[in-house]
């Protein structure tokens, strides 16, 4: 293959992934805002305390009140992201929408809000039927990697 050929056809492949990202970069902001969401997982690399009882555990749903793990998640178009006591409320302040973003096709932002809590996930999965995201959390020394499983809420 000569040396026209071959940038030509470098050229076609660069411009095709480009294309291939921006698609999947615009399908994973359309699966993320179209509907609501609601944790099923929260799985850690290593075992934690997270309740302070003893009782270390990759399963960290386990750890944490009913109030929390009904929550809903909503990520608005316009950036908003908005928290859901749903049935079980843990308390009676009001929360302060936070905000989203999505950059290049997986990594994802998240500011939720009044608490000052901020993380970036990476998105492992996401359908419409099912959404996965990883991310690195400092709450344990040494930080620990947490995959978070979600499903639409009603489902």
């Amino acid at each position: 293959m000569n040396k026209t050929v071959l940038s030509k056809y470098l050229c076609y492949l660069f411009s095709c992934s480009l294309v291939s990202c921006h698609a999947q970069k615009e399908d994973n902001r359309s699966l993320l805002t179209g509907r609501t969401w609601k944790v099923t997982s929260c799985i850690a690399a290593k075992p934690v305390d997270l309740n302070s009882r003893g009782n270390a555990s990759t399963n960290l749903l386990t750890q944490s009140p009913s109030c929390i793990n009904d929550d809903i998640y909503l990520f608005k178009k316009n950036g908003v992201f908005l928290v859901d006591d749903n049935n079980d409320v843990c308390t009676s302040i009001t929360r302060v929408p936070g905000s989203w973003k999505l950059t290049g096709t997986d990594q994802l932002f998240v500011d939720f809000g009044g608490d000052g809590v901020k993380i970036r996930f990476r998105i492992v999965e996401i359908s419409s039927r099912r959404m996965q995201l990883l991310a690195r959390m400092p709450f344990v020394t040494g930080g620990v990697n947490v995959t978070y499983t979600y499903v639409p809420a009603g489902n």
